[in-house]
Formats: structure tokens, sequence, C-alpha cells
């Protein structure tokens, strides 16, 4: 193995690590070199809900399976790391969804930078046992990486999605760093009334998966005029049990359809999901924002007004001739091709 390929295949033995530990966790790891590695992620699930209720056991393994599919693959998507050090790169991951912030760790690490860690208190469980099994597979990454949970400091580079209400505080106290502050986009959906069962239980992961914290989740949907929203409540059930019985998604839902009935508001309910008709592209938890279109030029007008100046954000089953889609199957399953990816890379390397 040459010297400038460990970075590289480190990455893609921790990927290998975490899909063993989600096929453990399906019942369908039975022989593995991962196993044992395996096993420690395996544990680590009920703590990390009890830590942070948002981090259901659901919603860690499929992260589990989601991000170890695509570091598994960084040796072909990666003729081999840098091994010359470019400098440091701090990274503060958002801590609302399991495994946030794992993508800018791998970025920067096969980009040749060494990276410094802000921790958030209620995530300090499944990052730093990714960079311990790293450690342990490569005891070269401990000079690479660091995880502070005090101020950072000393770097030349950051990556990191700004709060949603701190975005002023955060641009001029890190808008001086080179690297990627992202905004918080928002994710639209369109329905074109001949999706199968299959496609709008992707749509219907693309909405709930990580209770729509993460910012690739499904916020609105775009609908033909005189489309039954009933049409997708089978494909709403597999998440039923999961979504009732998590209390705070619970509560919200039952608090925001306790305001439409006050409102009078035009609204669907399936029981734990309130469709709601509104143009925002912001819906609160519990709530899918609904807009209707009469043809294809409105939903045009529709969509770019959602996403000015850039639509790449926009899930559909069918190609759109005003902008570029999504598929609901890729949505939350990050891979080195994906746009946002190629963005940061190309941030991390000006």
């Amino acid at each position: 193995m040459t010297k400038s390929s460990w970075i590289t295949d480190g990455i893609a033995r921790l990927g290998e690590v975490l899909n063993a530990a989600g096929s453990l966790q399906y019942g369908r790891l039975s022989q593995s070199k991962d196993k044992p590695f395996a096993h420690r992620f395996s544990d680590l699930i009920p703590r990390a809900k009890e830590e942070n209720q948002w981090f259901s056991q659901e919603n860690t393994q499929y992260a589990l399976l989601a991000y170890g599919e695509m570091l598994k693959q960084a040796r072909e998507a990666f003729s081999g790391g840098k091994d010359q050090l470019r400098g440091t790169m701090a990274i503060i991951p958002s801590g609302l969804f399991p495994f946030d912030g794992l993508e800018d760790i791998a970025l920067s690490l096969l980009s040749g930078y060494k990276v410094q860690i802000k921790q958030r208190s209620k995530n300090d469980l499944l990052i730093p046992a990714a960079i311990e099994t790293l450690q342990s597979i490569y005891p070269g990454f401990g000079e690479r990486i660091q995880i502070e949970k005090g101020a950072i400091r000393g770097f030349d580079k950051i990556l990191s999605r700004m709060p949603q209400t701190k975005n002023h505080q955060w641009q001029k106290y890190f808008g001086k760093y080179a690297g990627e502050l992202r905004g918080w986009p928002s994710t639209t959906g369109i329905i074109t009334g001949k999706e199968t069962l299959n496609q709008l239980e992707e749509i219907a992961n693309g909405i709930l998966r990580y209770f729509k914290q993460s910012p690739d989740n499904i916020t609105k949907l775009h609908v033909p005029s005189g489309y039954s929203l009933k049409m997708m409540d089978e494909a709403f059930v597999p998440f039923e049990r999961e979504m009732k019985q998590h209390t705070q998604w619970f509560n919200n839902y039952e608090y925001q359809k306790s305001l439409a009935i006050l409102n009078s508001d035009q609204y669907h309910d399936n029981g734990f999901v309130l469709f709601k008709h509104n143009s925002s592209t912001r819906s609160p938890a519990g709530v899918v924002h609904i807009e209707s279109y009469a043809h294809t030029g409105e939903l045009e007008s529709h969509v770019l007004n959602d996403h000015p100046g850039l639509c790449g954000s926009v899930v559909s089953v069918k190609d759109q001739p005003f902008c570029p889609v999504i598929s609901p199957a890729r949505l939350l399953k990050p891979g080195w091709n994906n746009r946002r990816i190629l963005h940061t890379l190309k941030k991390i390397n000006e």
C-alpha cells in the first residue's frame, strides 16, 4: 500500500464498518471481519437515542447504511487521499440527525486537511465512535483529527451549516474564513399523480426520515389540482408507529392540527402528519405544506419561486423541463457524485 492511499483506504474501511453495523441491526450480518466494530455501533444506538430523542433506532440504522454505502466507495471515487497537509479544516456539524458532518470530515481528510470538529452536546457518541474506529484502523488518523468540546481556534477553513436563527452571528464570526458556511435550503417535491405505491413510499421516506431534521427532507409538495391527498395515505403507513410513538413529533403534529382547526385552515390529516395548503417552503415538524398546480407552466412558476436562482432541491419521479430533479430513491442517500457534495468539495479545494 502506498503512503498516499491509507487515507482513502481508511475512509472506505470505515464505510464497510458502518454498513456492517447497519446490516447487523437488520440481522443480515453473519461472518465479517468488521463484526467487532459493528457491534460497537450497534450498542451505541439505544444510548444515542437516550441522549437525543430525534436519534431514533430506525433513523440511526438508516444513517449507518446510507453513510456506510457512500464511504465504502471512497476507493473508486478517489485515487488516494492527499498525503501532504494543506492546513486545518474546522467542521461544525448541526447535530440534528445521526452522523451529520461525517461527509464533511471524510471530504476534508481526503483533500489533505487535518480536521477540528466542534462536538455538539447532544451528539457526542456517534461521530466520536466513527473517529475512534478510523484511528483503530489506521493510527495515523490520530494526528489528523481533533474533537473539540470547547472553542475552536487555529483553523484555516471551515465547513458548517449555519443555524436558521443565527445566520448573522455566524457570518460575523466565521465569514472571514474560506470554506463553506451553508444556509438552510428547502427541498420540495413534485407529485405528478402517476406515482406507484413504491415511489410514494420513497417520497414519504424523504419527508419523514430523520423527523424532517435534515436539510434534504421534503418540506413541501406540489400536487396536481384535484389530486386527492388520500392517495398518499397508504405510502405513509410504514412510518405510523414510529411517528405516533415519538413524543416530540406527535406533540408538534397535534399542536399544529389544533392551530389549523382554530384558523379554519384547509388540510388533510392522516393521523400523524398534517398536509396543509400553504405556499411556504418552510413547514414545522408534524406538517407538510401543499401547493396545487393546474398545468406545467403553473408548476414551473411555483417551483422557480420556491428556488430562485438555483433549482437544485426539487424531488420528482419524472424529469422536468425547467429544472434538474432528484430521484426520491436517492434523496437521503449521500454519494460522491451528489451535487451538494461536489459543491462542498469545490469549496474545500478553492
